[in-house]
């Protein structure tokens, strides 16, 4: 049976709830019960001390008159008047036996009785307090004990009351307090299924609507991917065949010395063949990770730098590429970015090596913020300043011959997995281009 986890919550806040009506109503019960034998035990303490000053006004009303009579050998002792207020004590309702002691706990012989009892001498030893110092036996009478001062001394007073008197009241009180709990564990118990119905209904609707938005989002992120791999496929097609034209170019011309009988180089048709190979082998894998879509590797900016050296040593065996060494060449690319990355920088190192064959190139690589920058740096002839404006422009081209759509597809495929490339600067002594990355969260966190 498929459980909702809200009504997981419901079941330990009514555990939580019978949990704390439990303990207010088990300290309410022992304060109501302690509160019965306090009235008890303030109404009886009232009544002996007004006993007390009655029976010492009488006393001493006789032994007035005992001294008229000349015989003060008849005055009262406290004893005495001890045993007078016992018995009046008797007379008060519910109460069976009335004991004395003195102040450290002993018994005083009454006419009621006499009777040691070592709860009295716990309670000599105790303080004054609020509640009402008591003691009971299961199936025997309650004890109260009271603190009597008269005008002799301080006395210990014990007065038993009937059990059944006590447990009655308690009873009645613990069915009121049993009553009470159940009301309120009745209400809590509704109102949290009325609050815990609504937060459920409620929660339903909210996934009930994500469920849609997830949905509609998988639609949307299959439409952008397609339209990415439509733009991606457009640029590595546009960059395959502006990267043939140089080889193709020099096969015309071998074939125009091929037809006046002049002598070919066999070197430069197996470099020629070389290049065309390598560009269409290029070009096809990197058709073949964006449609599959599978970052199924990773490269480090180490790889990729190592990768596009190769691919360029036919275009630069009378220059020189070097790479910079950076902590930031460890970050690592999916393989989709690393095969768009390579002929970007490949067709800048064509335009490095086509305009001065024995240009040195530096490429490396830095991390600013959540971007990375890759930079390509030559020693080649430079670009003019009136022709940097259209750099990237593929209307213009500033080689003879050219059809300036090198930079630009280089410009586009940088677009496509959310790059740009720019021009630093460029002089007689070289160019320096950098390519601006921005870099997921988890990669950021991987280089730092």
């Amino acid at each position: 049976m498929n459980i909702r986890k809200e009504w997981l919550g419901f079941a330990l806040s009514l555990l939580l709830l019978f949990f704390l009506s439990a303990v207010l109503l088990l300290f309410s019960r022992k304060n109501f019960h302690v509160q019965v034998l306090d009235s008890q035990g303030n109404l009886i303490s009232a009544e002996i001390t007004t006993l007390v000053e009655e029976n010492e006004y009488k006393l001493l009303e006789r032994d007035i008159t005992f001294v008229d009579l000349g015989v003060p050998e008849m005055a009262y002792d406290q004893e005495e008047l001890l045993s007078y207020t016992a018995l009046d004590i008797l007379t008060l309702p519910k109460v069976i036996q009335v004991l004395a002691y003195d102040t450290d706990g002993n018994p005083i012989p009454l006419v009621t009785g006499t009777m040691s009892n070592p709860v009295a001498k716990r309670f000599s030893l105790s303080e004054r307090n609020t509640s009402t110092f008591f003691n009971h036996n299961q199936g025997d009478s309650f004890a109260l004990f009271f603190r009597i001062n008269t005008l002799d001394g301080t006395y210990i007073f014990e007065v038993q009351l009937e059990e059944d008197f006590i447990l009655n009241e308690w009873e009645t009180i613990d069915r009121q307090l049993l009553e009470q709990g159940l009301l309120i564990i009745l209400t809590g118990i509704l109102v949290l299924y009325v609050i815990f119905h609504f937060m459920t209904k409620h929660i339903q609707e909210r996934e009930r609507k994500l469920e849609q938005q997830n949905t509609l989002l998988q639609k949307t992120n299959q439409k952008l991917a397609q339209a990415y791999k439509t733009v991606s496929l457009g640029a590595l097609t546009g960059h395959l065949m502006h990267s043939l034209k140089t080889p193709l170019t020099s096969l015309q011309i071998l074939a125009r010395e091929a037809d006046k009988d002049s002598n070919v180089d066999p070197k430069e048709l197996v470099d020629v063949h070389s290049q065309i190979k390598d560009l269409v082998s290029q070009s096809l894998l990197s058709l073949q990770e964006i449609e599959s879509k599978n970052q199924a590797y990773e490269m480090t900016i180490t790889e990729i730098f190592a990768l596009v050296i190769a691919r360029t040593s036919n275009i630069s065996r009378r220059g020189n590429i070097c790479i910079k060494d950076s902590k930031d060449k460890e970050v690592t690319l999916d393989n989709l970015c690393s095969s768009l990355l390579s002929p970007i920088l490949i067709s800048l190192l064509e335009n490095a090596f086509q305009s001065r064959k024995d240009t040195e190139v530096t490429l490396s690589v830095e991390k600013d913020n959540h971007s990375l920058l890759i930079h390509v740096v030559d020693t080649s002839v430079g670009i003019p300043e009136s022709e940097q404006e259209f750099l990237f422009d593929p209307t213009k081209s500033r080689k003879p011959n050219g059809t300036g759509l090198g930079l630009a597809l280089a410009q586009q495929l940088a677009l496509s997995m959310g790059a740009k490339i720019k021009l630093i600067h460029s002089d007689n002594d070289g160019s320096h281009f950098t390519i601006f990355l921005n870099l997921e969260p988890d990669q950021v966190e991987s280089v730092n």
